[in-house]
Order: C-alpha cells, then sequence, then structure tokens
C-alpha cells in the first residue's frame, strides 16, 4: 500500500509540474502575442500618420497646418535627427488624457507623445516638457536610454527639431540626466527668475549623466524630453534641448 500511494504521489507532482510548465507556457506565448500586437498597432498607427510627417526643410508647414485640422489636440511634430524618434505631440488640459491612446481614441499602450498641461503650446516658457513612454521595442521615448548608456548615440544626435503650424524650433542637445519623478526643478515649470533660472541650469549639470558644453544661459529656452527608466521606476530619463528659432 505504502508503495502504491508513493506511485501515486510521484505521478501527481510529475502532473502538476507539467501543468505548472503548461501554463507558464502558455502565458509566456501570451506575452509574446501582446507585445508583438501592440508593436502591430504602433506600427499601423505610424504608417497611418506618416503622411503628415514635416521635411526638415518644410517651410510652409502645410502638413503640421493639415494634421491640426484633423486632430485639435495636436501642437506639433518632434523629430530627432538620425533617430526613429518622430512623432506628433499633443496637449490637452491634464496629463493623463492620451497615455495610453492614439490620435483618434483608440487604446493603444504605447499612447501617443504629450505636452505638459501647464506649458505654453508656443514654447515661450523657459523650460517646456514632453512625456513619452519608455517602450521596450525602442519606439516612442524607448531610445532615450541610449543617449546615457552609448556614447556614440550621444555624439550622433545632437539635434532634433519641433515643427509647429506657424515656425520650427531647432532644438540643441546638451544634457541627460536622470531625476525622480518628484524632481520639481525639472517638473515645477515654475522659474520667476534669474536666480531660479540658474539653479536650474546648475541643477543640470551636477545631474547631467552626459552633458556638452554650448554655453547655455538663463536668457535661453529648453525643452525637456522625459520618459520612466523602467515601467515601475520612480525615476525618468530626461534629454535636455536648448530652443533655437529658425
Amino acid at each position: 500500500m505504502r508503495i502504491k500511494n508513493e506511485k501515486h504521489g510521484i505521478k501527481f507532482i510529475r502532473l502538476t509540474v507539467i501543468l505548472l510548465l503548461l501554463g507558464a507556457s502558455i502565458f509566456g506565448g501570451l506575452k509574446l502575442y501582446e507585445g508583438w500586437n501592440e508593436k502591430r498597432k504602433l506600427d499601423n498607427e505610424k504608417d497611418r500618420l506618416e503622411q503628415y510627417e514635416p521635411e526638415e526643410d518644410d517651410s510652409n508647414r502645410q502638413k503640421i497646418r493639415d494634421l491640426l485640422a484633423r486632430y485639435p489636440d495636436v501642437v506639433g511634430w518632434l523629430k530627432i535627427e538620425n533617430s526613429v524618434i518622430s512623432y506628433p505631440f499633443v496637449q490637452t488640459a491634464n496629463n493623463n488624457d492620451y497615455l495610453h491612446k492614439t490620435l483618434d481614441g483608440k487604446t493603444l499602450s504605447a499612447g501617443t507623445l504629450f505636452m505638459d498641461y501647464r506649458n505654453h503650446a508656443d514654447f515661450s516658457d523657459f523650460n517646456s516638457v514632453i512625456y513619452g513612454h519608455h517602450m521596450q521595442n525602442g519606439s516612442m521615448f524607448g531610445t532615450l536610454k541610449n543617449f546615457i548608456n552609448q556614447k556614440e548615440f550621444w555624439d550622433v544626435h545632437r539635434r532634433g527639431w519641433i515643427y509647429l503650424p506657424y515656425q520650427t524650433l531647432e532644438l540643441e542637445f546638451f544634457a541627460v540626466i536622470t531625476v525622480h519623478e518628484t524632481d520639481q526643478t525639472i517638473y515645477g515649470l515654475i522659474y520667476p527668475d534669474n536666480t531660479s533660472k540658474q539653479n536650474f541650469l546648475s541643477h543640470l549639470e551636477q545631474k547631467a549623466n552626459r552633458w556638452r558644453d554650448i554655453s547655455v544661459t538663463a536668457d535661453d529656452r529648453f525643452v525637456c524630453l522625459s520618459t520612466c527608466a523602467t515601467a515601475t521606476s520612480p525615476y525618468r530619463y530626461v534629454l535636455i534641448g536648448r530652443v533655437v528659432k529658425k
């Protein structure tokens, strides 16, 4: 009887192990499918919006005007040289509307790039912030970590452009930093005087993972591109550029 019970016990353990392995395999397969499906939806969204993507010398800005006419929440288009980062960005009355939504309202985990609701859409503020998800497939702001981790990447991605319906702004990237999500120097967006502006610049230089000396001053304007370090991390990667009006 004891031997029989032991055999039944071994069979039960084997069956349990098989079921656990089968469950893990199914779960892994579902995760792979979810990742593939989200990438497919994001690729479709990018293909759909490709007709509105500005050329570097898009002087008449008609594509941006057409995009805004169809999607009123759009502010402009962000592009970084030699990079997959080339997307429209929006602004609404909060920072939540487009976290996981496309321009036409469909659900997408990658969401849409968005400008902080407290900023002026003409980029007249001392510091403007654009947020995007850190996607593992490298889309959206998934490549911002490369500015920190790869010196060659940092060296060859020096400029970006923000295409607005009435002007084009060039960005000169000079710093990339890692900060906590509660960092008020970056995310507070209140710089009432030259002292607070200089504190912002000193903060950047002190925190910088990489720094390029382009002689920035408190009279300049800046754009911060912000993304999560990981999905659950309270830390953020931030790429900072000085605004140059073209």
